[in-house]
């Protein structure tokens, strides 16, 4: 039997104020599956006690969460947005008294990909299965030794991996002056970023908006390629350890040795090379 959502969905759209569970894990929307109808949903709410609330009993299970207020319509707007790029389908919205699961396509737009001439490079699987993964593999305080929990691991992780071999993933990169004897042709400069062991690392992403929550000022400072995962071995610096997939979201090491695993193990043949 299909529920009228019609009335909490405007309500909803009509809201100045929400806000929005995120995991500290991954620094993404906390997302789930619905146990019942296997939407990968997100939890809003309307006011800040509520969410405090829900927070606290998830903490009883170890379960680390965070609150972010959304106001103004534009923020809202992109955080739905967000929700697309992230595999995301359903919204879990919490008000004074009531739960009402909604479809993301039924509270924005979605766009419409035929009428555009360039569809711009997102990856809402990865995102998704990452946000599995490490909302589950960072969670504090779990026994490593529980055969039904390892299983679990070893499933998200795979299906994440896989799903990184299908992707294109943006790579920034620096514009640089060509050179005398270069028929005035720029030069490409390696974007990089350090850990706390001054090794290096090359910064990737799934799309636009990951590589903005790094580098606001993105736009003007880089030229951004598009590159197959069957390509990004022969992006590697000499000096670099490999890549940092968002790194200012979920934070996943691509290094030298993990690359060549999952080529070889996930990568489809016409993938590999």
């Amino acid at each position: 039997m299909t529920v009228d959502n019609t009335f909490m969905i405007k309500k909803l759209q009509a809201m100045k104020t929400l806000f929005a569970v995120y995991s500290p894990l991954t620094k993404m929307p906390y997302v789930e599956c619905d146990q019942e109808t296997f939407d990968d949903q997100i939890h809003l709410f309307a006011d800040l006690e509520t969410a405090k609330t829900f927070c606290q009993e998830n903490a009883k299970d170890k379960v680390p969460m965070a609150i972010r207020k959304l106001e103004e319509d534009k923020v809202i707007l992109d955080f739905y947005h967000e929700l697309y790029q992230n595999g995301v389908n359903a919204v879990v919205y919490h008000d004074e008294v009531n739960q009402t699961r909604m479809e993301l396509e039924t509270i924005i737009q979605i766009p419409d990909w035929s009428k555009m001439k360039q569809r711009p490079v997102f990856n809402p699987l990865i995102q998704l299965t990452a946000a599995y993964f490490f909302q589950e593999a960072r969670r504090p305080e779990q026994p490593k030794d529980n055969p039904e929990r390892n299983r679990r691991l070893h499933e998200l992780e795979e299906e994440m991996l896989v799903n990184i071999t299908r992707g294109n993933l943006l790579l920034p990169v620096i514009e640089q002056p060509a050179q005398e004897g270069e028929d005035g042709q720029k030069r490409l400069g390696a974007v990089i970023v350090k850990n706390n062991k001054d090794e290096v690392f090359q910064p990737i992403f799934t799309d636009l908006t990951e590589l903005a929550r790094m580098y606001p000022n993105a736009a003007k400072e880089f030229k951004v390629i598009a590159v197959p995962f069957s390509k990004l071995v022969t992006q590697v610096l000499k000096d670099s350890q490999g890549f940092v997939l968002n790194p200012a979201g979920f934070n996943m090491i691509l290094n030298r040795p993990l690359l060549t695993l999952i080529a070889q193990r996930f990568a489809q043949p016409e993938e590999k090379e």
